[in-house]
């Protein structure tokens, strides 16, 4: 299992999709909307899991240095 620290990643993905709906900052994301917005952008962001993210082995490098350079 790869792991990244959940912040600031999980802040700056929940962000972007607040500011793409006009939401407001304490509406909750976990919904179908949600985990469909985020396949647009070829990978699912894992359910975190205490600090950290979590991702399957077979989560290959390009995909995770694309996460990185997308949501650092």
């Amino acid at each position: 299992m790869k792991t990244l620290p959940q912040y600031p990643y999980l802040q700056n993905i929940v962000a972007a999709y607040h500011c793409e709906y006009g939401l407001h900052d304490n509406t909750p994301v976990a919904s179908d909307h949600y985990r469909t917005w985020l396949r647009q952008f070829g990978f699912t962001v894992p359910v975190p899991s205490f600090d950290q993210l979590e991702f399957p082995d077979n989560f290959s490098d390009k995909d995770m240095l694309m996460f990185l350079l997308r949501w650092s």
